[in-house]
């Protein structure tokens, strides 16, 4: 288990829901859809398959190679590396950081830091 993460996943494949978890969360996954709603912080690192993120108190940190992602309502920064797929985040209290988006539409409303877009 990564240091000072509450919740560690480790998929091959298969679609994954996490919900309400008072924790800091880190999932690692080959494929298949990602639900997460309100946990205290989260990292994602997956190849490929949906991803949608609702109320996390920290930081979002998603590595995704394709698939669409959609993150709302967190109270700290999103950070996006993507291959390929939609990106949509709505209401983030700090900087939305996109380090890559190789192919696919970026939608950001809502966010109250900056918009740093390095792909």
């Amino acid at each position: 288990m990564p240091h000072g993460i509450a919740l560690y996943v480790d998929d091959s494949s298969g679609s994954l829901k996490v919900l309400d978890l008072d924790s800091d969360v880190a999932i690692d996954d080959g494929s298949g859809s990602i639900r997460v709603e309100h946990v205290r912080s989260l990292v994602i690192d997956d190849g490929s398959g949906s991803i949608k993120v609702i109320g996390v108190a920290g930081d979002v940190e998603i590595e995704d190679g394709s698939g669409s992602i959609r993150v709302e309502q967190v109270g700290g920064g999103v950070t996006i590396d993507d291959g390929s797929g939609s990106i949509t985040v709505e209401d983030v209290e700090l900087d939305l950081v996109i380090v890559d988006d190789g192919s696919g539409g970026l939608s950001a409303t809502g966010v109250r830091g900056d918009v740093i877009n390095d792909s």
